[in-house]
């Protein structure tokens, strides 16, 4: 009956059944689950109801009667519903870790993080309890307490690249940023990968040291178009960390046009004429002289406007084309790159 395409006509035959068994808890549990199926949210709780009547300790009715008052939108009434139960029956790791979640759900994260430190008592080497405990802590700024359970994860082998990750947030935010860079460098894979090798990039920034943030992300390579985009995003910022970058000055200056054959300035911006794309990159002219402005360019962009006469803040985007068009003007930085220019 589970697998029946029409969920409202397998609720029907579940119906029937029921009414030969009214007294098998099992039997009104999958009718609650076959009503759920058909969106039934009043048959799946008055389901759930006679569940509970006939076996009020099952921990996964109880569990099913939370997921019908979310369904309902009635999540602080699923909360309280589930504090009672975690209080009539303590020991249930299953009811507290659903109870825990809801609350991290509803970024109640004080009260989760409370809850969580009861589960790691009663699982003291459960994986997923001590991560979620170490980034909890994190969340509330209790880095001993994160470092704690991370580095537990680590001792265990569980999990090392992600509590990595983490322990290099825990750092950072204290501003021990040598400890940082140690902990996001062991992360070798992984979803966190690409974010920890940017945070490398932007304390590098910070610190002044342009030259290593730009090497740091030249080592990266994006595997898809999202993680293209986090690049583009990073190179932007690295440049606006360094000193040679001041907003206030590219927004206030009216950049020049290059005279004939005359050397650009690395200290000045330039007005430039689009002339065509390639592979992501823009191809420009500078006065006389062609360029390009890389797929690590993008960042802050100023877009001339032909009715205010003025220029347009743009944003970063993966495909320029999606913004700019052949014969815009657009203000350009020259870089230590022969022939290669930042948009600014």
């Amino acid at each position: 009956l589970g697998n029946e395409k029409d969920s409202k006509i397998a609720f029907e035959v579940m119906q029937k059944l029921v009414e030969r068994h009214p007294d098998v808890p099992e039997a009104q549990y999958a009718l609650a689950e076959l009503a759920m199926r058909a969106e039934d949210l009043q048959g799946a709780d008055l389901a759930i109801s006679r569940v509970l009547k006939l076996k009020p300790n099952w921990d996964e009715a109880i569990v099913f009667k939370t997921r019908v008052l979310q369904a309902r939108g009635e999540m602080p009434e699923a909360l309280d519903y589930l504090d009672k139960e975690v209080k009539k029956n303590s020991d249930s790791l299953h009811l507290r870790l659903t109870y825990a979640r809801l609350l991290l759900e509803s970024k109640r994260y004080t009260q989760a993080r409370q809850q969580f430190k009861k589960l790691a008592e009663l699982a003291p080497d459960n994986e997923d309890i001590l991560f979620a405990l170490g980034g909890l802590s994190l969340e509330v700024k209790q880095y001993k307490d994160a470092e704690l359970y991370l580095n537990k994860l680590i001792t265990m082998k569980k999990k090392v690249f992600e509590a990595s990750y983490f322990l290099g947030q825990t750092k950072e935010q204290q501003k021990d940023f040598k400890k940082a860079i140690e902990w996001y460098g062991k992360v070798e894979r992984g979803e966190h990968y690409l974010s920890a090798q940017i945070h490398i990039a932007m304390i590098y920034a910070r610190q002044g040291k342009q030259q290593q943030a730009r090497e740091q992300l030249d080592t990266i390579e994006a595997q898809n178009n999202p993680q293209k985009v986090q690049l583009h995003i990073a190179y932007g910022e690295v440049y606006r960390e360094s000193k040679e970058y001041n907003k206030e000055m590219v927004y206030a200056a009216e950049p020049e046009t290059p005279k004939g054959d005359a050397p650009l300035a690395p200290d000045k911006f330039y007005k430039a004429v689009i002339t065509g794309f390639e592979d992501g990159d823009i191809q420009i002219l500078v006065g006389h002289k062609k360029g390009i402005i890389s797929h690590r360019g993008y960042k802050w962009v100023r877009r001339f406007n032909t009715d205010s006469a003025g220029y347009d803040d743009a944003d970063l985007l993966q495909n320029p084309k999606t913004r700019f068009e052949t014969g815009d003007v657009i203000f350009v930085k020259l870089t230590d790159k022969d022939g290669e220019f930042l948009l600014v």
